[in-house]
């Protein structure tokens, strides 16, 4: 199937094809890939107890696509007797414990989570890791009657990786006379995180006074380190009703680039300055805008492409091309009516 796939075209293909196909053909294809397995794996003369790294390439993608196979026909039986033969993995146990859940049978599917997560510890799994079985786990046990053990795994899973999408787990085995308890919980907890975990938590569950003082008492430079995926949804959140806490992030986001010397995004380090200008404005920060224009020519004034239309910005005259649609429309009529002597 892959072997003459020079390009990779039909890379992982067989995880599409099982859909496509009617039992019949599933089963013809299975027989086939079943064929090619065995061959493959009959010149392998190996000691016992192995992992599937241990195996040929051709045995372990033989055996990957016969898994892909027998989780579309939900074959426990099968896909056990793969794993006898040659090894299983963390990815394996979520696969059969998955089958279990769908089978309805979830202490079953429990047993081959504790055991996906043993061997997680045991051992390192470059492509054969699993990091949904501890959420597995949980929904698992909440299925079981066990929702203690599901609400404090869910806990110290959000106390040692603390975000927007461990808070939602969380959230998932709270009460909802207990989630205003929780949250605060939960919001304490983060603000001993990173800034970047801190952003997108309070962004999410819209504590803005919460997300304001942690920008504020961040530095410049903490503010630069981040991601512009976070910072600038933040800064557009609260551009409204905290312009000062916005304009300190546009501030970081411009600079982050021209730090950078990433030239070709200088239009838009330039944007992220032009709203900061306006914003600081806005807020009475004009000393915040003076201290950034003095760190640009202090330490820019070199970046020709990039100074000249900041100091067009500086004094009111912003470059062509950061003006709004409306900004510019408004120029060219009043072009026109120059023009025309109106």
């Amino acid at each position: 199937m892959r072997m003459n796939d020079a390009y990779g075209f039909c890379y992982n293909i067989e995880q599409k094809l099982v859909k496509a196909l009617n039992r019949q053909g599933l089963s013809l294809f299975e027989t086939s890939i079943q064929s090619r397995f065995d061959k493959a794996v009959s010149t392998v003369k190996l000691k016992g107890s192995e992992r599937i790294y241990d195996y040929p390439y051709s045995v372990r993608q033989n055996a990957g696509i016969l898994k892909v196979v027998y989780i579309a026909k939900k074959d426990i039986e099968s896909y056990l007797g793969l794993c006898k033969k040659v090894g299983a993995t963390p990815r394996d146990c979520e696969n059969i414990a998955n089958i279990y859940k769908e089978k309805r049978r979830s202490r079953d599917a429990l047993i081959w989570v504790d055991k996906g997560l043993e061997l997680e510890k045991t051992d390192n799994w470059p492509n054969e890791s699993s990091r949904h079985l501890p959420t597995l786990k949980r929904e698992m046990l909440n299925e079981l009657g066990q929702k203690k053990d599901a609400f404090e795994s869910a806990w110290l899973e959000f106390k040692a990786y603390p975000s927007e999408f461990t808070y939602d787990e969380l959230m998932k085995y709270v009460s909802k006379k207990d989630r205003e308890h929780w949250h605060k919980k939960a919001i304490e907890e983060v603000m001993n995180a990173s800034l970047p975990a801190i952003i997108t938590l309070c962004m999410k569950t819209q504590e803005w006074e919460i997300l304001c003082e942690s920008i504020n008492a961040a530095e410049h430079e903490d503010l630069e380190a981040i991601s512009h995926y976070t910072t600038e949804k933040a800064a557009q959140e609260l551009e409204k009703n905290h312009p000062s806490e916005a304009a300190k992030i546009y501030r970081a986001l411009g600079m982050r680039i021209v730090k950078a010397k990433k030239s070709k995004y200088y239009g838009i380090a330039l944007d992220h300055m032009l709203k900061a200008k306006k914003l600081y404005s806005e807020s009475d920060c004009e000393d915040e805008w003076l201290s950034l224009v003095e760190d640009v020519r202090r330490d820019h004034y070199r970046k020709y492409s990039f100074i000249g239309d900041f100091e067009r910005i500086v004094l009111g005259r912003y470059p062509e091309y950061l003006e709004s649609f409306e900004e510019r429309t408004r120029k060219r009529w009043e072009k026109q009516l120059s023009d025309t002597g109106e």
